[in-house]
């Protein structure tokens, strides 16, 4: 029987956040139209930071030739607005999603039975007027070569739990286990297993260490293991979820 899958991704999922809070700070005092701000950002990017975001093991954000540190991006995040969208770019998410759930689905013992996709972009805390939402909509869907359904809905993610995302059968997000987001996810996961809900996250640790050495996907491959009856964790190359190369 055909099935359609609940997916849930975030609109951090779509776009770059990083490279975009990134740009905005090394630009703030820049004089002049935002496109021409845009561009010095660009410049700057790529001078000076696009190899090491490439090659990036952990998200550290500290920049001291550019007095850029994690507390000024994190001041900077709990601000972020649609202004910011400025300096944002779309990621690999939308030309690699429906292949990275085929080869998921592959792996299991069911045939693959796909019907379609709804994928559910949690906006939150960006704010969409109506024209907004029905332009990054259509945008969406265009992206997906209509193979998935997107719809918009907007949920506090700083708290969610198991509870919120057994309702779908993947789920695609950056953070969940590197921020406080996973806090609450994490103490309530024994209490509401999701064995049937999987989770795709970067392979990128929390924070570097000279005692973890090898691939960090095959770090998470084995905490997936142990973790297998409860959740199913699926690392993927951070590329995936950054910005997308022209």
């Amino acid at each position: 029987m055909n099935r359609r899958l609940n997916v849930y991704a975030e609109l951090h999922t779509l776009y770059d956040y990083r490279r975009g809070l990134i740009q905005w700070l090394l630009t703030e005092d820049f004089q002049g139209s935002d496109e021409a701000r845009k561009a010095e950002g660009d410049r700057l990017w790529d001078v000076h930071f696009a190899k090491s975001y490439k090659e990036r093991r952990f998200d550290f954000f500290e920049y001291p030739d550019f007095n850029i540190n994690r507390k000024r991006f994190d001041e900077l995040f709990e601000k972020r607005s649609l202004q910011h969208f400025l300096m944002y770019y779309p990621t690999n998410f939308m030309d690699d999603m429906i292949k990275v759930i085929l080869d998921q689905e592959g792996l299991s013992e069911k045939p693959i039975n796909i019907q379609g996709i709804d994928l559910h972009v949690n906006i939150w805390p960006y704010q969409f007027d109506e024209e907004t939402e029905a332009d990054f909509i259509k945008y969406a869907k265009s992206a997906f070569k209509g193979l998935a359904d997107v719809k918009v809905i907007s949920v506090n993610n700083t708290n969610l739990t198991p509870l919120f995302y057994r309702q779908f059968a993947y789920v695609f997000k950056y953070d969940l286990m590197m921020s406080q987001a996973s806090e609450a996810f994490n103490a309530t996961l024994s209490e509401t297993p999701i064995p049937d809900t999987t989770i795709v996250i970067p392979d990128i640790l929390i924070e570097e260490s000279e005692h973890i050495i090898g691939l960090i996907s095959d770090r998470i491959h084995a905490v997936a293991k142990v973790l297998a009856l409860v959740v199913k964790m699926v690392p993927v190359a951070h590329a995936f979820y950054d910005y997308r190369e022209a």
